[in-house]
């Protein structure tokens, strides 16, 4: 894992010397993760060095491809949904259709949203090994957000965030070639996802208060109102991407 986080490349050679000769089939080696629940494969993302697409090409050459497949997609059933799912049911027994919210699994495609947030660039290749094929079309996945952040007080009181997408993640990562990483997002997603998430706002607040569900809902920006904000010092740059946002509905 410290390889792939502080190189900036990984070779043949020095994967052979780091991978114990019993465990090169291993899945439960390949999935592993440290005590944040960080993968081998997030962790060659957060590397901010170049080439993360070499990494990660020379990650998934030794790992199996299932492995890798599992990594990519993570499926969570988020604290706050368990907990009102068994409010509800205690309070009306198995009739879920009344529950107040979507308590479906969800998918995140964190590896995904982790590249253009800590990559300067994004390129084809990166995009199809991040990108599942059987998801390639699927809303969930390109609608999924970042972490949803979940405050619990006693069990009296959740705060519960739902943040950014991957465009405005894009548009939030502060290193340059902010159009390049814009341009192979909307290359590789399909039209009425990338024309929903342009206008999607970014910040959503509900609560749970003494066992009184109440919904504080808050708009947050959508992309041209948050590349205004994260580039009020770079006006130029500020203008190309909101032309770019403009031309691309």
């Amino acid at each position: 894992m410290y390889a792939f986080h502080v190189k900036e490349k990984i070779s043949t050679e020095m994967m052979e010397l780091l991978i114990p000769e019993q465990f090169r089939n291993d899945p439960s080696f390949w999935e592993m993760k440290d005590k944040r629940g960080s993968s081998l494969l997030l962790f060659a993302i957060w590397n901010s060095k170049p080439y993360c697409t070499a990494r990660l090409r020379t990650l998934r050459q030794y790992m199996p491809d299932e492995s890798f497949q599992k990594l990519i997609v993570c499926s969570f059933l988020s604290f706050f949904i368990c907990f009102v799912f068994v409010f509800f049911f205690l309070s009306y027994g198995c009739d879920v259709s009344r529950l107040p919210i979507d308590y479906t699994l969800q998918q995140e495609p964190k590896p995904l949203l982790y590249a253009f947030f800590f990559q300067e660039r994004v390129d084809d290749e990166l995009m199809r090994m991040l990108i599942p094929t059987e998801r390639e079309s699927a809303a969930s996945f390109w609608r999924a957000k970042d972490q949803v952040l979940i405050y619990v007080y006693v069990l009296l009181f959740i705060n519960v965030y739902n943040r950014n997408s991957v465009i405005q993640i894009a548009i939030l990562n502060k290193r340059p070639e902010c159009l390049q990483r814009l341009n192979m997002l909307k290359k590789h997603m399909a039209r009425e996802y990338w024309l929903d998430l342009l206008q999607n706002k970014n910040s959503k607040k509900s609560k749970c208060v003494k066992y009184v569900l109440q919904c504080d809902v808050k708009d947050g920006d959508d992309a041209w109102e948050l590349t205004k904000k994260q580039y009020a010092n770079d006006p130029d740059n500020a203008n190309d991407i909101l032309t770019f946002l403009t031309k691309s509905t």
